[in-house]
């Protein structure tokens, strides 16, 4: 089977272009934070606009906003809240388009089905040199798992819309690139594999692991099970907690810890659900819900195994965070998380929905701490090699000059 690489490295310094990069929301899940990483390392390089097409003005002080809001300001990005209210509401994109041919914008880059669906004509009205489209989430009915929130929404946009609409369309494992190709038709020409990266440096004191643990309502002497993803049914946090009651037995004092929660309009996700399920099984006293963590990189280093238990991904960034982080890692073997993380090289994987098999690696780990740090060190030195910001940022740049190009 044929596939599109991965895109080189950096090129010759190139003269600077008036970037419009969209998203629903500057914050959410993996595709929010990689948007927003890539807007800001544009930046250095060239004139870049985030609009955040949900955002409202009013809650660009939130707690839930304002790191990102200042990371963007940092670094030169200039974000627009416009506050849309309803998919339905075509008219609320009026603005939007007054100021995109106001600006002469050379590209418009935007993440998700949300986003993308309006790709072709916000280039159109508002006169942008060339439109990019960027796909993050798994794909509809892939393995057969039905459960997750884009499906309908991606199972038009993408065949019917990005596919013959946009310039480019950027994915950022090998996997979802086939998966687009063989389930929605999309055309292989246009596609180009960027993959994600992860925080270049984790900046927690080397003393602070106790600090972390209290703030995570756990004891020194728990071994602590971290996932750090969003509290929804793709997640798999219900195979997580399967795994964990079979851990328990051997090793008492373990902790599975759930860093994340819903979407902004729902925040518990499966909460309830994983709650009912924990007091069933008769083991709520080790599952801790820790909710949206704006440390992530300290909750990883202050943890003894840092799962991944999702049915459907694409290439993750909680993983290359993971990978980053120095934890050992166990995953599933979900979409793109294979071309992160070899089998026993640099962490384990176990088949997804395989609570058996999960349990089984997590006892691997924990049974041979040795082993499992010699794995974790190979997946950082990894990350740090392959996986960068800067890397991909450049990556992403070449797409660009090659849609304005063609």
């Amino acid at each position: 089977m044929s596939q599109t690489p991965t895109l080189a490295g950096p090129g010759p310094a190139t003269p600077r272009l008036r970037i419009a990069t969209m998203v629903d929301y500057v914050v959410g899940g993996g595709a929010e934070r990689a948007a927003v990483e890539i807007a800001c390392r544009l930046a250095e390089r060239h004139d870049v606009t985030m609009i955040s097409s949900r955002l409202r003005p009013d809650q660009l002080g939130e707690d839930t906003f304002r790191g990102t809001v200042a990371q963007l300001a940092d670094a030169g990005v200039t974000l627009w809240p416009l506050g849309r209210t309803s998919a339905k509401a075509v008219w609320e994109w009026r603005p939007l388009i007054r100021r995109l041919r106001a600006g002469r914008f050379d590209v418009l880059h935007t993440h998700l089905s949300g986003s993308n669906a309006w790709g072709p004509l916000l280039k159109g009205l508002g006169g942008v040199g060339a439109f990019v489209a960027h796909e993050q989430t798994p794909f509809p009915h892939v393995g057969g798992f039905r459960g997750f929130r884009e499906s309908r929404s991606e199972a038009f946009v993408n065949p019917w819309v990005v596919g013959p609409l946009a310039d480019r369309i950027l994915v950022p494992s090998r996997w979802s690139l086939e998966s687009l190709v063989d389930l929605q038709g999309v055309p292989r020409e246009k596609m180009r594999v960027v993959p994600n990266a992860a925080p270049e440096t984790m900046d927690r004191p080397s003393d602070d692991r106790r600090g972390v643990r209290a703030s995570m309502g756990v004891a020194d002497d728990e071994l602590v099970i971290v996932i750090a993803a969003m509290l929804r049914p793709e997640k798999g946090h219900e195979i997580a907690v399967d795994a964990l009651a079979r851990v328990l037995p051997r090793y008492p004092k373990a902790v599975l810890a759930l860093a994340g929660e819903g979407e902004l309009h729902a925040r518990e996700g499966v909460r309830p659900a994983l709650e009912a399920q924990a007091r069933a099984l008769g083991i709520e006293h080790a599952v801790r819900f820790l909710g949206r963590r704006h440390d992530v990189m300290d909750v990883l280093g202050a943890s003894d195994v840092a799962l991944l238990s999702s049915h459907n991904e694409n290439l993750p960034l909680a993983v290359l965070e993971y990978m980053e982080s120095g934890t050992p890692i166990v995953t599933t073997d979900a979409g793109g998380n294979r071309e992160l993380v070899d089998d026993g090289v640099h962490g384990l994987v176990v088949p997804r929905g395989d609570a058996a098999a999960m349990a089984d690696a997590l006892l691997r780990t924990l049974d041979d701490p040795d082993a499992a740090r010699t794995r974790a060190t190979a997946a950082q030195e990894r990350r740090r090699r392959e996986f960068t910001w800067d890397v991909v940022s450049r990556q992403v740049e070449d797409v660009y000059r090659e849609a304005l190009a063609a």
